[in-house]
């Protein structure tokens, strides 16, 4: 009976003491990645201009969820199993003092073996982390790429890197396990060891009458039972050190910097009057290599400003710095009269209204898309007003579910026309807020490029904006234009007074307007050169 009772209350034990396990790394998983979420939104866009996604993936998921397997499976039980092993000893040297020296008398080599063996097997699981997040990178740009990489036929390609990172990965794993095996076995030789001794020199005593057979025998249980937690250990290895080099990732994002924190009593604007001003700006994403060097530039609360010039001439990094997605490396940016570092971030990023060149749409309704340009509840007749304003209404309602209609996710089951009227509508429903337009023409048919434009000069409408383009057809409509050159500004007024100045601003706009009509020109061209070929 009393053997029956105390399986039932180790049975008992066992189950409480493994569910509370799990139930504490569920919490330290759900802890865990919320915060480094959180962070990984915080740090700043250089980090994330050099960071892969996919490995950024693999440490918020795979990373934190190994520390809680491990952490359930693995470390509070050793913990546990620690505070056994401290008792097993006690009751050992309260047996016999002499037995419980010789019985610990391998622990130094233990010690010796898991520190180098152990070493080797972190750095091979740090090694597969490494690999592991490859993959996920492959994965992740494949599928953001996948039309491209079939447009040139690059899934082989893809395949076969794929297949190199996972062969290393499993490799890598391979050798960890082998690794952590032979630590296993090096420990039962031990353990082995041990006990020979004890055997022997108990023997001995019994012999002697210093020791009862039974207390020996006592002693042996107690022994095995005392190295329980360094073979389960030497099991653990493994899995253990990849927990460790999963934590070493997890750790080393969370100590990345993090965006500058808000000054004490920063200011919060409703809304700003649109007054800007850059003294003296310089920036660059690399240093020593400014993007930007000297910049000056003042716009006037409720005027359409389009910037333009050559590509990498810095033209959309402006926005960047007014949206404080980076800080200047020397200079200032004066933002109503008032330093941009006084103002809150989000606070200020939310007095913005902002169209992309490549706009960002979301697996979601179309409703739920537009939507989202707003922080607060808005009504269907809101949402459809925007959609109106942005000459995207009509094409919505031609979906089967209308505003209801599910997207694919970025938006590919639609057409950049449609994508770009949609990110439109999406910035309409912020009624009030700067105007921060990026190439929002691109890439559009000129059908599609009509439509934007419409709807872009009627969201524009008395309200400061900042255009960025290369369309000078459309920074005619501008206040004022600013041709930038080299990180600086090269020229600037209305687009009448920089015609008449025939500098780089003239050149380049003559330039479009002679394309354009090429291009409206090409059809009857290549009609009249196919009648000539056929005799027709």
């Amino acid at each position: 009976g009393a053997v029956i009772c105390i399986a039932i209350l180790r049975a008992a034990a066992d189950y409480t003491s493994r569910v509370g396990f799990f139930n504490v790394g569920n919490r330290i998983v759900i802890q865990v990645r919320n915060r480094v979420f959180q962070h990984l939104q915080q740090l700043p866009m250089k980090f994330h201009d050099r960071q892969r996604s996919g490995d950024l993936i693999v440490r918020v998921t795979r990373d934190v969820s190994l520390l809680r397997d491990v952490t359930a499976t693995a470390i509070l039980p050793l913990v546990a199993s620690s505070l056994v092993l401290l008792g097993m000893i006690a009751v050992m040297f309260w047996l016999h003092w002499a037995l419980a020296l010789l019985a610990l008398g391998i622990i130094p080599l233990y010690w010796i073996s898991t520190v180098r063996i152990g070493r080797q097997v972190r750095e091979t699981a740090r090694k597969q982390r490494e690999r592991e997040a490859a993959m996920a990178t492959v994965v992740s740009e494949s599928i953001q790429t996948i039309r491209s990489i079939k447009s040139l036929s690059l899934e082989d390609k893809k395949a076969n890197e794929f297949d190199r990172h996972n062969r290393k990965s499993q490799k890598d794993d391979v050798r960890a396990s082998r690794l952590s095996l032979r630590l296993s076995r090096t420990v039962d030789i031990l353990l082995a060891v041990s006990t020979a001794i004890v055997l022997w020199y108990g023997a001995h005593l019994v012999i002697d009458g210093s020791l009862t057979a039974g207390e020996l025998v006592v002693f042996l249980v107690y022994l095995k039972r005392a190295f329980k937690p360094a073979q389960e250990f030497a099991k653990y290895t493994a899995r253990i050190a990849k927990a460790t080099a999963a934590g070493d990732r997890v750790i080393n994002l969370l100590e990345r910097t993090a965006e500058p924190i808000d000054q004490p009593n920063a200011r919060r604007p409703k809304q700003l009057k649109g007054d800007f001003e850059f003294r003296n700006v310089i920036f660059g994403y690399t240093s020593g290599r400014p993007v930007i060097a000297n910049f000056n530039l003042s716009i006037s609360a409720g005027q359409l400003v389009a910037v333009t010039g050559p590509s990498g001439a810095g033209k959309s990094t402006l926005l960047g710095l007014l949206l404080r997605l980076y800080e200047p490396d020397s200079g200032e940016i004066f933002i109503d009269g008032h330093d941009a570092r006084e103002y809150s971030i989000r606070a200020l990023r939310s007095s913005f209204r902002v169209v992309l060149q490549n706009p960002v749409l979301f697996a979601a309704s179309i409703k739920e898309n537009i939507a989202m340009g707003s922080d607060q509840p808005l009504t269907d007749d809101q949402i459809s007003q925007a959609a109106g304003l942005a000459l995207a209404k009509n094409f919505i309602e031609q979906l089967p579910l209308g505003f209801e209609t599910p997207i694919g996710e970025r938006g590919d089951t639609l057409s950049r026309g449609q994508r770009q009227r949609l990110a439109v509508a999406r910035a309409a429903v912020h009624r009030h807020g700067v105007l921060l337009l990026d190439e929002p023409t691109t890439g559009l048919d000129e059908t599609n490029r009509r439509l934007v434009c419409q709807s872009l000069l009627q969201l524009a409408r008395g309200t400061t904006t900042i255009l960025i383009t290369h369309d000078l057809r459309l920074a005619a409509h501008a206040d004022q234009v600013v041709y930038m050159c080299d990180g600086c500004v090269a020229e600037r007024g209305t687009h009448q007074s920089l015609m008449r100045r025939r500098g780089h601003y003239r050149r380049q706009f003559e330039q479009q307007v002679a394309s354009t009509q090429l291009e409206d020109s090409m059809p009857s061209t290549i009609a009249i050169n196919a009648a000539s070929r056929t005799g027709g």
